[in-house]
């Protein structure tokens, strides 16, 4: 061979050696990791836990740690709010004192990073020691950012800084740094005495975001006169609908196979909980800044801790643009990642007789910004319209008769443009698909003369209700083509399939992973994943017509949409099933995926504020509180399972397939999960659950959280 094309041959498998050999930690891509903390249901006076970890040597005369002092202004929760407080005393040498958090890296595509932060000298025109963010790898800051000496400056690759904008002392500032699709930042600034007037400060040259793994901040500089500076409310963000398949642990089917399927899968959509909209700063966005909020929270919410327990992951805002549009974009999102997951669609609430005066009018809105979402991402992916009438109590004796006629909901006007839309799901004889939620509310003479005006109106509807009880069901029989009960939140019997299947043509089964309500305090136990697998194992085994997932983003009782706390482990979780309830035939694991599922502590923890939680009954039965980590590994072989708690190493010796392996977690102990998998001598996969569990807390935390493991994190 020549010389020449030898080396050509060399040089051909080694790059093609280090493409193979690097494709998987390139595909190994997420933004579940990325950190979203306000450190408020942390204790003040320490660091905050795992993932972040201490940074530097805290000398004499310095100090590190949250405090309520740290609160931002932006958010201002005076109840349990706190921030990261860096203070020292004149002379002292803070320098590298700080915290980072690794993560994995964000997939291609636009990245966001917003933060709070306010400078704190100890005399009014002071210096204090300079707050140094960074992003980057464990090897290199790529995005540099000062603030310090009465400025912010951008550091860029080569050192060289740039003034963005002037600072003043004692003023909480909120800094949104935007990366595009083609890697160039850009920076703005909101002066919390403005509010929301966001200031650009400029862009700088394209970095390459898709080997970030590593955020610090710390003290860039020692200050002579001490002070120092607070951090809150941290805010990362990227492409949400990026690609799952290197996370899943068996090969999908391709969209068109499992379309194809007579068995189907809707998720229920709640719109009152959209993602947020495509222009809106998610450092900002009213979930962090109201929904999390103990201070924005109804008293039958306080002790909660917030309106909500979990939000959607925040998406980095694109360029402006209209309200409407906005809301759309960040729709089809969702549209994208449900296709990922193999959905024929989502069944969405819609409000016949919309008020302003009770948002009704803003949940259309949101609903129909899905509809005209899904039609542009892909007109078969269809929508199932719930339709509330004029009725809001929840009776399930016909008791709101009285509240409207049904001849006035057939012809209401946002029924018949709802009924106009191209992507509603039809029935193979063209019929349109109607639902609604609690139809006992109103008696079957009420229902029989709204579907007979929709009739004569041209509209043939196929009547597939939502139940919340089962006392009515044959009495509704001759009005249904199919049925579905809002079911069971615990791994217990119901039996709805057998009862629902003599009565219907359609048996639909309400697929949850847990029901967690801020409202009351109050909770079902689920048992780590054990409800969701029963459930999808019921509607294989028996064989239900279709399975709604409920839901995939009614965040007040349980969503399990991509979202903070829980990440993509629900999202993967029903893929798999899924696609096994539609195939009939359980797809092969081809790849070893870890997923864990525990509380952040346990259901007794001390608790400083708030109340004591309490378990609901579910079908009749009391239930008992559990206080488990699961690790539910699926395996292409034998293996040994470990749970790590606090040096304190579990094993199972686990066999191939799908392993549900269980541990207590101790009482009054403060730990991170370490997770693994190993074969003889090899460690296969092994990583840090990103919830701390802890021995006690400022609210009780009774929401399953969740995470993925499908590589080995020890190497990030």
């Amino acid at each position: 061979m020549p010389l020449y094309s030898s080396l050509k041959f060399r040089l051909t498998a080694f790059l093609l050696s280090l493409l193979l050999s690097s494709s998987p930690a390139q595909e190994w891509r997420s933004v579940e990791q990325l950190p979203v903390d306000r450190f408020d249901l942390y204790r003040a006076g320490g660091l905050p836990p795992y993932p972040w970890r201490e940074m530097g040597k805290i000398g004499p005369g310095v100090a590190l740690s949250l405090h309520p002092d740290g609160e931002s202004d932006f958010v201002r929760n005076k109840t349990s709010g706190k921030g990261l407080v860096l203070q020292t005393q004149k002379g002292a040498k803070p320098t590298g004192v700080g915290v980072s958090s690794h993560f994995i890296a964000p997939p291609a595509g636009p990245l966001y990073l917003g933060f709070d932060f306010r400078l704190q000298p100890v005399e009014p025109n002071g210096t204090t020691p300079d707050l140094l963010m960074t992003l980057g790898t464990a090897q290199k800051a790529i995005v540099r950012l000062r603030a310090g000496a009465g400025a912010m400056t951008w550091i860029g690759e080569d050192g060289v800084e740039k003034i963005a904008t002037k600072l003043d002392s004692n003023v909480w500032y909120h800094v949104a740094i935007s990366i595009s699709e083609k890697g160039v930042p850009t920076l703005s600034l909101v002066d919390a005495r403005q509010k929301t007037r966001s200031t650009p400060l400029g862009s700088f040259p394209a970095i390459s975001t898709t080997a970030l793994t590593r955020l610090q901040v710390s003290a860039g500089s020692d200050s002579d006169n001490g002070g120092g500076w607070a951090l809150d409310n941290i805010c990362m963000s990227g492409k949400v609908d990026a690609s799952r398949e290197a996370f899943l642990p068996f090969k999908p089917a391709t969209a068109n196979k499992l379309n194809a399927t007579k068995r189907k899968v809707f998720a229920y959509y709640y719109p009152v909980y959209p993602a947020d909209g495509a222009n809106v700063d998610p450092g900002l966005s009213y979930y962090v800044l109201a929904l999390y909020n103990p201070d924005q929270a109804r008293p039958d919410r306080k002790d909660a801790g917030g309106p909500l327990l979990y939000i959607p992951l925040p998406r980095p805002a694109a360029e402006p643009m209209t309200k409407e549009e906005a809301l759309i974009r960040s729709a089809e999102d969702e549209v994208r990642i449900a296709k990922q997951m193999g959905l024929d669609g989502f069944l969405v609430d819609f409000q016949a007789f919309p008020k302003e005066s009770n948002n009704t009018k803003v949940l259309n809105d949101r609903a129909f910004a899905l509809m005209t979402a899904a039609n542009r991402v892909d007109p078969t992916f269809k929508i199932i319209p719930a339709i509330y009438g004029p009725s809001s109590q929840n009776v399930i004796k016909g008791e709101g008769d009285v509240d409207g006629s049904p001849i006035d909901y057939a012809r209401s006007p946002v029924v018949q443009q709802i009924l106009a839309q191209p992507n509603l799901y039809r029935l193979d004889d063209g019929r349109v698909v109607l639902s609604s939620w609690l139809p006992e509310r109103y008696s079957t003479d009420w229902w029989k003369q709204a579907l007979a005006e929709l009739n004569k109106m041209g509209h043939s509807i196929a009547f597939v209700p939502q139940f919340n009880s089962t006392g009515r069901l044959t009495e509704f029989a001759p009005i249904c083509e199919g049925m579905e009960h809002w079911g069971r939140r615990s791994p217990v019997e119901m039996n709805w399939i057998e009862l629902a299947r003599p009565l219907t043509k359609i048996v639909a089964l309400s697929i949850c992973a847990q029901d967690i309500r801020a409202r009351g305090c109050s909770y079902w136990e689920a048992e780590n994943s054990s409800t969701l697998r029963s459930l999808w194992m019921e509607a294989i085994d028996k064989k239900a017509d279709w399975a709604i997932l409920n839901t995939w983003s009614d965040y007040s009782e349980q969503a399990m949409a991509p979202s903070t706390t829980i990440g993509y482990a629900m999202h993967d979780l029903n893929t798999y099933y899924l696609q096994w309830f539609k195939s009939g035939v359980q797809p092969p694991i081809t790849k070893d995926v870890l997923y864990y599922i525990y509380r952040p502590n346990r259901t007794d923890v001390p608790h400083r504020l708030g109340k004591d939680w309490t378990v609901q009954r579910d079908q009749g039965r009391a239930a008992t509180p559990h206080n488990d980590i699961e690790l539910l590994a699926f395996l292409t072989a034998p293996g040994t399972l470990g749970i790590d708690i606090n040096g304190k190493l579990h094993t199972l010796k686990a066999e191939a397939g799908i392993v549900s392996f269980k541990v207590p977690i101790p009482a009054g102990e403060t730990f991170a999960p370490v997770f693994s998998l190993a074969r003889g001598e090899k460690t296969i996969l092994r990583g840090t659950g990103r919830f701390t569990v802890q021995g006690k807390t400022e609210y009780p935390q009774l929401f399953y959280h969740a995470g993925i493991i499908a590589g080995n994190e020890d190497d990030l």
